[in-house]
């Protein structure tokens, strides 16, 4: 990916210049986003790596691009490209938050916008959920994962859909594997079961309940199943049941 004299990612378009199913779109907000998200994961491998030379570059290539876009697509209450014409789109706001864009102040602003505009298809949408979970908003994210989903929920179908509706976008899968973003988010952030080492050699368990009452979920890991049981007691106190069993 090439940089221009901004800071910015230069779009690339291809045989297939897709970003997501539906409408308004601001394309210039996700490159950007997407290319500070995966710089992060490889300063992640570079640090296990202990690849030094790489762990410097990758570094200096994300604050390079985080922020120039900062700087270039913040407006007042949401982040907007300044060619992008539709109607401001929730993917970028829930992508850019992803990719570490805001700080306190604009994050709240950008969670507030998040709660009225709807725009992602399925496969979107879980990144804008986990910007949410990740950023400590839990009782936003289940509230908005609750809306989107009801219908393919209380449908009789069993599988998840490509589009918000049967027979929708994209040819309308009613079995689409790209629509189950938010049944790897709920054990990865409202369990909160989380590899705290490189394999899975050490677990952390830090559930986050929000507005929920309680919780049973089952991770498989390599060999063993993990399995954590959550309980709200009273005002905040809960108990929390943690078993680690072979498989």
């Amino acid at each position: 990916w090439n940089i221009d004299e901004d800071g910015l990612v230069k779009h690339r378009p291809g045989g297939w210049d897709w970003a997501d199913w539906g409408d308004n779109i601001d394309v210039e907000i996700l490159d950007n986003a997407w290319y500070c998200i995966a710089l992060e994961a490889a300063i992640n491998m570079a640090r296990l790596l202990n690849d030094k030379l790489f762990l410097n570059y990758y570094s200096s290539q994300l604050k390079l691009v985080r922020d120039a876009s900062i700087k270039a697509f913040w407006k007042n209450n949401f982040f907007r490209s300044e060619k992008y014409k539709g109607i401001t789109d929730d993917r970028a706001n829930g992508l850019a938050l992803l990719a570490g864009f805001s700080d306190d102040e604009k994050e709240r602003r950008v969670v507030d916008f998040l709660s009225d505009r709807m725009g992602a298809s399925p496969y979107m949408e879980k990144y804008i959920l986990e910007a949410l979970f990740s950023k400590g908003y839990i009782e936003e994210a289940l509230l908005r994962m609750k809306y989107r989903y009801s219908n393919m929920v209380n449908s009789s179908l069993t599988t998840l859909w490509e589009d918000w509706k049967v027979g929708g976008a994209g040819g309308g899968s009613i079995n689409h594997g790209w629509a189950g973003g938010a049944l790897s988010l709920l054990p990865q952030y409202v369990a909160g079961i989380y590899p705290y080492e490189a394999g899975w050699d050490t677990i952390m368990v830090k559930p986050q309940l929000g507005h929920l009452e309680w919780i049973d979920c089952s991770v498989p890991i390599q060999n063993s199943i993990i399995n954590v049981k959550v309980k709200h007691i009273k005002n905040e106190k809960y108990q929390i049941d943690v078993n680690n069993s072979s498989s």
